[in-house]
């Protein structure tokens, strides 16, 4: 508040004749101390305010021409003299005119409390919260701390009569609206409550983190986007084209901010069959264009000798499954970290519901990035806006028109392209994030963490500007006519910078190719692999793999084509390769072939791995029991037992695992044929019904039937076979 001396003087000298004596300033003697406490400026202030509010009252001229002439002179708000007026008048307390005079307050605590709900729950306006107390109030709802009106009436007014409303203006003390937004939540509590964590944390403390000392690509952040750029694009399902944004895949170093790979798609929406299926509209980014974006950056640029590489992630599109993680570690030793993840206790609110999102923060420097690429965008054609509000008001018209002439009947895909529809194709929207990106690593204006002021040099006759370096090069008396120009180094200068002595290996082509395949961390089971994947079962095993020699529980990592899962590719937990196994399916019952081949493979398996390891632990007890068979029958001889009563002779020694291949591999791809037998109807219809032939037909007639059964327990016995081919001995295709 501005003091004017001279005009409160001129002032008082106007009120005093008009007025008998004015009253005198005191401050009471028990608050000298309180008093003397304050600061000077609010010593005075006081002070002044007490001289008029006693001139005020000494006036006759009126009390609000008074105070509208006191005001007017202190250079006060009329408004605030006339609070500070009356408060002084009801109360004859000085204290009313210092400010912040006592954190203490004689509101009720649970009025308090619901005054900050109140504030909370208005995700819009805190006038209109205490505005909705005071009609509540009046309506007669209890509210907090004071109970209804006729409570509070009653309590402080008990020499009146009670009303039959509340009297207009009357109020407990402390609800006027200059002192309620004293007792309102802080901007980080009504945040929180309105829009959660993410638009609460710019108004609380949080870390500063430092990456002035990162060196080049020791950190790696890949996010998602969508552009605000509508293209005409084909859509390949339906071969017709569209009108659709993009949605793109970005890497930066974070030490230098270097693009290091980038990719865009169309944003496609989905067919009926897609969306049943999946649940979302439109295709988005997937973990298979993370792998590629990320085998673009490895493959271009490879890996520090001398340091490790991380990469930063979220947890939404542009994301790494834990396999996948994995893989990145195993492969090429590289760390996965992610933006952090609300707690539990943070994450879900009080009424039960969770709010969406990470901590988008902790990598906010990306997002100012992609402000700035948006903001160099902003003059290509088909912008849609960042959100509604802010779409061009032309688009939706512009949008009508281009469909209505895509879809013109009777035009082809190659007619369609030729059109000029005011939008970009998608190649011409790549070639211009092209030069967006190409730019953006140039900029020397920008305030990014850890980069160096460099000087150009601009020459005497102002025909060049030339570096430091090559500045250094130029005559003496010619390097002190230059102008000197500070700038800030560019992405590209700092990357030059930091890579200069810093040898990058080159990564070798199968170890690249491994990371566009699908990681699994699988378990060998039952001298099989089987795991679940995208809604599908898959089992594979080979007799001939290194991998079916692992013992049992061995954890691996597994690699396979998510599109043609042939093969799976297994490597250790440490990244070893160990080999690979063939995937079996199930077999077509008719294809005759692929049966046996199947049956092969199977019983190679149990012969190698099954039954051979089994005979060879138990080869001495099975040894000596065997020789105890071979002494019963030597006894049982002597005795006189004929040979035929005797007990079945000891079995042979088992064949080696030599021979136990060789003649599975004999025997592969020969598998019994289904003999389909010949119908019973048939054969009782061909029967001449003569019955002077009936004896021979009743004889030809049995052997018919009896050939039919045999046949039929003979087809039904090699189908189980072949069908429970995991019991099969591998001795019985001898």
């Amino acid at each position: 508040m501005n003091t004017n001396t001279s005009a409160i003087e001129a002032l008082s000298s106007q009120l005093s004749a008009s007025s008998s004596t004015a009253s005198a300033v005191v401050i009471p003697l028990q608050h000298h101390e309180a008093f003397l406490a304050l600061p000077d400026g609010e010593r005075e202030r006081v002070q002044l305010l007490m001289r008029l509010c006693a001139q005020v009252e000494a006036s006759h001229l009126g009390t609000v021409a008074a105070i509208r002439l006191c005001a007017q002179g202190a250079g006060m708000s009329f408004s605030n003299l006339r609070t500070l007026f009356y408060a002084y008048r009801t109360t004859g307390d000085w204290r009313v005119f210092a400010r912040h005079y006592s954190k203490s307050t004689s509101l009720p605590g649970d009025f308090l409390a619901e005054v900050k709900r109140r504030m909370e729950c208005n995700a819009r306006s805190m006038k209109q919260a205490m505005q909705a107390i005071k009609d509540d109030f009046r309506s007669g709802v209890e509210i907090p701390g004071y109970g209804t009106w006729r409570t509070w009436y009653a309590a402080e007014f008990p020499e009146h009569d009670l009303p039959t409303a509340l009297p207009y203006g009357v109020w407990p003390r402390g609800w006027s609206q200059s002192n309620l937004y004293t007792k309102a939540p802080s901007k980080a509590e009504r945040m929180l409550k309105a829009r959660g964590w993410a638009a609460a944390k710019k108004f609380l403390p949080h870390v500063m983190r430092d990456m002035s000392g990162l060196r080049y690509l020791e950190l790696i952040v890949i996010d998602d986007f969508e552009t605000d750029v509508i293209v005409q694009a084909r859509n390949p399902a339906t071969g017709r084209y569209e009108l659709v944004p993009c949605k793109g895949l970005l890497a930066l170093d974070g030490a230098t901010r270097d693009v290091l790979a980038w990719a865009m798609k169309p944003k496609f929406r989905k067919s009926d069959e897609e969306q049943a299926a999946t649940g979302a509209k439109t295709h988005s980014i997937t973990e298979a264009d993370v792998k590629e974006l990320l085998y673009s950056v490895f493959s271009g640029h490879g890996l520090p000798e001398s340091y490790g590489v991380t990469i930063l992630c979220e947890n939404a599109a542009a994301s790494i499954s834990a396999d996948f993680e994995m893989a990145l570690e195993t492969l090429f030793g590289v760390q996965v970290s992610r933006t952090g993840l609300m707690a539990k206790d943070l994450k879900t609110l009080g009424n039960g519901f969770v709010q969406g999102g990470g901590k988008p923060w902790e990598k906010g420097w990306i997002e100012s990035t992609f402000n700035l690429v948006w903001n160099m965008a902003g003059a290509l054609p088909g912008q849609k806006g960042a959100s509604y509000q802010l779409k061009p008001a032309d688009l939706e018209a512009k949008l009508l028109y281009a469909q209505k002439l895509l879809n013109t009947e009777g035009l082809t895909p190659e007619q369609c392209a030729e059109l000029q529809t005011g939008f970009f194709t998608a190649e011409q929207l790549l070639t211009a994030f092209d030069r967006i990106f190409a730019a953006l690593v140039r900029r020397t204006q920008h305030r990014m963490q850890g980069f160096d002021e460099v000087v150009d040099y601009r020459l005497p006759d102002g025909s060049a500007t030339v570096i430091e370096a090559e500045a250094q090069k130029l005559p003496a008396e010619t390097l002190v006519a230059c102008e000197l120009l500070p700038r800030r180094e560019s992405p590209l200068e700092r990357k030059a910078k930091l890579t200069r002595g810093v040898r990058f290996v080159k990564l070798a082509e199968a170890a690249l190719a491994m990371l566009l395949l699908t990681a699994k961390r699988v378990t060998k089971r039952n001298h099989a692999i089987a795991f679940a994947h995208a809604g599908a079962t898959f089992t594979f095993f080979d007799a001939a793999s290194p991998v079916q020699a692992l013992p049992e529980g061995t954890e691996l990592l597994g690699y396979f084509d998510g599109a043609d899962a042939a093969v799976l590719h297994c490597t250790s937990l440490d990244g070893r390769y160990l080999g690979a196994l063939k995937r079996r399916k199930a077999v077509d019952i008719r294809d005759r072939a692929a049966i046996g081949a199947a049956v092969g493979a199977v019983s190679a398996l149990i012969a190698q791995h099954v039954h051979q390891p089994v005979r060879e632990r138990h080869a001495a007890e099975n040894a000596q029991m065997g020789a105890a068979l071979d002494t019963n029958r030597a006894k049982l001889i002597a005795w006189g037992v004929p040979e035929k009563n005797l007990p079945a002779p000891s079995a042979k020694a088992a064949p080696s695992r030599e021979d136990n291949t060789a003649r599975i591999t004999e025997t592969a791809g020969h598998s019994p044929t289904l003999v389909a037998p010949a119908s019973l109807s048939a054969k009782l219809a061909a029967a001449a019904p003569d019955r002077a032939a009936q004896g021979e037909q009743r004889a030809t007639l049995a052997e018919a039937i009896a050939a039919d059964v045999h046949t039929r327990l003979d087809a039904a016995a090699e189908s189980a076979a072949i069908q429970a081919d995991d019991d099969l001995d591998p001795s019985a295709l001898s």
